[in-house]
């Protein structure tokens, strides 16, 4: 059997252009002007770099000047180009190294192949490297034709190895259309998504090769082989269990014994990280396609970027519990399919991530952290990990005329969070209940008695619990740090904290305005920091210092605040605390409830 493979050569090419700050250019197939996604486009002598969108086209910055730039894909003929020489929207053609290779089959009788995955699973997990680095998600859904999701995330990765270990959150947005009245949204795909062990068995994915010993691999998996006099080997696998396997291909440096792609296909398996949102949803007929590209570094095989396809049908069961006016039932079948990206950059050179504290196991993932990390104009405009297609342009188009775009716009957050874009305030609905609201001159925070700990206290079910434990109020000071070149740009916010806030006593419009003066002294001294944060170049350490600083006034401020109104019955503190706002917000939470005229009939 006579098999064709394309595998990689190095020239070096030069074209016309300019020097520049900004590479904008399209990778093709020479043959067929397709656009290659997913191609890797590197610096030469650095280790900075992007990838090449689903339709070819990649945008890099180059601020630092460097000179010439390195085109690869597993496949084609490898380009290195002078910058100076690029024209902007210029197209790169690459072309296909065609080889004739001998194919064969290499059963449980023969031992090469199983040899050669089983020591590239024992390098891999001889590799306990700790690595950080910064990290792209993108993730698009639909059903039939229909867009219902578009989500880019950006987040700090902790990598042992070439496994991704955590994500922490930076900042996100979202496109959204509803079908049927309801919204699909994938919760926490980033983490199962890339979080997928290639060396350890798992509950919620198939097996794969890498994850056994040559003796139960030869059990479970048939390999096919593809070689040439080139130094790379395609193997392919198949499982004799199709249900509970991956089946796939596997690429392998062989004088460097290095993994450099797995692709990995499931149809209809039954294990899977999928879960629906109610329990009265299910799940069926999951198909999964994951490619894993990787880099080497120093003999070692570090993550670039994960491909992921993946559809199932969901089954929706709503009655009346659900918010169904009539007693019937209501099922819906629908087929959805989602793909996305999770680019691994930038090792060791992580974004800041906001100063925040919150609970990190929150259901709704990245959805809720959208809510309270706040859209980032500075940010987005400095960090471009992977260009939109035409395509995806197109969605958000679709998003914004007939759905709901997230955090594409400043004050987009807590309370308003998922505020459809209209000029009619009267059509603005929310679609989850948030737990953080953010300071705002012309709003006023009220006590959410809806939340559980909130409920009132009742001494005769529940004894004598002395006043002080009755009640905690809770805010911050957010504070988001973006790197633009060598300086540091800031954005900060006080944000009262509903999730770690308590009220239990019986609620007054004293109790109003007792809670609002404390949130203005965080607005107080947050407007105090952001001042001194802009007044001169600052490092991190210093910005650190500075944050710290400023939240240790604003506690003890509060304490004392605490310790003196007496929950807003001891009048001339009350007043004085007020006074202490009024001077410096221009706001008398006294005058919004009418406190002097209750003050004056008595």
């Amino acid at each position: 059997m006579r098999i064709w493979l394309i595998i990689l050569f190095s020239i070096i090419v030069t074209i016309k252009g300019l020097s520049q700050n900004s590479i904008n250019l399209k990778i093709v197939d020479y043959s067929t002007t397709i656009g290659l996604a997913y191609c890797n486009i590197s610096f030469i002598g650095t280790t900075r770099g992007s990838i090449s969108n689903c339709e070819g086209y990649f945008k890099i910055n180059n601020n630092e000047g460097y000179d010439s730039i390195r085109i690869s894909f597993i496949g084609y003929k490898t380009l290195m180009l002078a910058v100076n020489n690029i024209d902007n929207e210029d197209i790169i053609q690459l072309h296909k190294t065609e080889f004739v290779l001998s194919g064969f089959t290499v059963r449980a009788d023969n031992d090469y192949l199983y040899e050669l995955l089983a020591n590239i699973r024992k390098k891999l997990l001889k590799n306990k490297i700790p690595y950080s680095a910064k990290v792209y998600y993108g993730i698009e859904t639909q059903t039939k034709n229909t867009p219902l999701e578009l989500l880019e995330c950006f987040y700090n990765g902790e990598l042992i190895g070439e496994h991704i270990t955590d994500l922490t959150y930076k900042n996100g947005r979202v496109g959204l259309a509803s079908v049927d009245g309801n919204y699909f949204e994938s919760f926490n795909t980033a983490k199962a998504i890339s979080k997928i062990n290639i060396l350890r068995k798992s509950e919620i994915y198939p097996s794969l090769p890498l994850q056994f010993n040559k003796r139960k691999l030869k059990k479970l998996f048939k390999l096919n082989a593809y070689t040439s006099n080139t130094n790379i080997i395609k193997v392919e696998f198949t499982p004799y269990d199709t249900m509970e396997y991956f089946s796939g291909i596997i690429w392998i440096d062989l004088v460097e014994h290095t993994l450099l792609k797995l692709e990995l296909i499931a149809n209809n398996t039954i294990k899977h990280p999928f879960l629906p949102i109610h329990n009265s949803d299910k799940i069926s007929d999951v198909s999964i396609k994951l490619v894993k590209s990787y880099n080497n570094n120093e003999q070692l095989s570090i993550i670039d970027h994960i491909y992921f396809e993946y559809s199932f049908v969901y089954k929706s069961v709503r009655d009346k519990t659900m918010g169904i006016a009539n007693d019937k039932s209501r099922i819906i079948e629908r087929n959805i399919s989602s793909k996305g990206i999770i680019r691994v950059y930038d090792y060791d050179n992580t974004f800041i991530i906001p100063y925040f504290n919150y609970p990190d196991n929150l259901y709704y993932g990245d959805y809720y952290k959208m809510s309270f990390i706040p859209y980032n104009e500075t940010f987005w405009n400095n960090n471009h990990s992977i260009a939109l297609s035409k395509e995806q342009k197109d969605k958000l188009g679709f998003f914004a005329t007939e759905g709901k775009l997230v955090n594409y716009r400043e004050n987009n957050y807590g309370n308003n969070f998922l505020l459809r874009s209209t000029n009619n305030k009267k059509e603005e609905t929310t679609h989850f209940d948030f737990y953080y609201s953010f300071w705002n001159k012309d709003k006023r925070i009220t006590i959410k008695t809806n939340l559980k700990q909130n409920k009132f206290y009742n001494p005769k079910k529940e004894g004598f619990i002395v006043k002080r434990d009755l009640y905690n109020i809770e805010a911050q000071i957010l504070l988001d740090i973006t790197k633009v070149g060598d300086l540091l740009d800031f954005k900060s916010h006080s944000v009262f904290d509903s999730y770690k806030t308590f009220y239990r006593l019986p609620i007054d419009s004293i109790s109003y305005a007792f809670i609002n003066i404390y949130f203005d002294l965080y607005e107080i001294q947050r407007q105090k920091m952001q001042k001194q944060l802009e007044l001169q170049k600052l490092n991190i350490v210093e910005v650190d210092s500075i944050y710290h600083k400023n939240m240790t006034i604003v506690e003890e401020t509060t304490v004392q605040y605490i310790k003196e109104v007496s929950l807003g019955q001891n009048n001339k503190a009350l007043e004085k605390w007020n006074k202490f706002v009024l001077d410096r917000l221009g706001i008398d939470n006294l005058k919004l409830i009418n406190y002097y005229g209750l003050e004056n009939a008595q």
